[in-house]
């Protein structure tokens, strides 16, 4: 009986020593007092992967062939088309914006 009598009070010691505040100064952290470490050498970015964009065109003769390779040029999305030998402009959220070179024997054709 003095064993269980002794049991039950130290899990209710641990329960009550548990559930006690803790004092408000250590649970903050003073950001302001942190140091700052600078490395030496410069840190590179991380590839950026896009998982899906969509393209909107108004007419047939805006859409692609899909076959290409997109690329970024500032502020501005370029798909260049090999089955259609042309470059299809979009702006960043994917609306069409011009396109550049086609098929053809004229100016600004191939």
């Amino acid at each position: 009986m003095k064993t269980y009598l002794l049991v039950s009070e130290i899990i209710i010691s641990i329960g009550i020593w548990g559930c006690m505040q803790i004092p408000e100064g250590n649970n903050k952290i003073d950001y302001e007092a942190l140091t700052y470490i600078k490395s030496g050498k410069p840190v590179s970015p991380e590839p950026l992967a896009i998982d899906t964009f969509y393209i909107y065109a108004e007419d047939e003769n805006q859409m692609t062939s899909l076959i290409g390779e997109f690329f970024l040029q500032e502020d501005t999305l370029c798909f260049a088309d090999r089955a259609l030998t042309s470059v299809f402009c979009y702006d960043l959220n994917g609306k069409y914006i011009k396109s550049h070179l086609s098929q053809g024997r004229g100016p600004q054709e191939l």
